[in-house]
């Protein structure tokens, strides 16, 4: 058998191990990627001798942590991570995106929750109980957390923003 097999079952072992960390698969492509090592270094001592087997398991020893630690610092900056994960607001630019006051329009029937635009951004809002009929000018009553609940402008004079 060729040393290169030994190699591969080794890198495809470790991938494996990654991939575990990623897909919910209850263990069992790790086992198969434990496997997949063992049987490297199993290779590595029945057809290359104990020093072999032994660089074998050395470099499994310091490539397991070494590849996992490498894996978190790179994925979140992969095309795959930044579409995965979840990051907070650089230099503030969503913090404070809306603040009470501020007026838009319905887009969907809000009854009492449903989407409106805001800053020509479409954002998912909650009445504080009312029907709100598509296209009626909202102000922004209350924001907290992610929830902002909205009221029907019902004065000419305060329909400035939505429209």
């Amino acid at each position: 058998m060729n040393l290169i097999y030994a190699i591969l079952l080794a890198v495809i072992g470790l991938a494996a191990l990654v991939i575990e960390l990623f897909v919910p698969a209850a263990g069992l492509i790790g086992l198969v990627g434990a496997g997949c090592m063992i049987a490297a270094v199993v290779i590595g001592f029945t057809w290359y001798g104990p020093t072999a087997g032994i660089l074998f398991i050395a470099a499994l020893v310091v490539l397991n942590p070494l590849v996992i630690v490498l894996w978190f610092k790179r994925f979140p900056r992969s095309r795959i991570g930044k579409k995965l994960i979840l990051f907070p607001p650089e230099n503030g630019e969503e913090e404070g995106l809306f603040h009470p006051g501020m007026t838009g329009k319905a887009l969907t029937d809000l009854r009492p929750s449903g989407t409106a635009l805001i800053e020509q951004k479409k954002v998912s809002v909650v009445t504080g109980g009312d029907y709100i009929a598509v296209g009626s000018p909202i102000e922004i009553r209350k924001i907290d957390g992610n929830r902002i609940e909205v009221r029907k402008i019902s004065d000419p004079d305060e329909r400035r923003g939505g429209e």
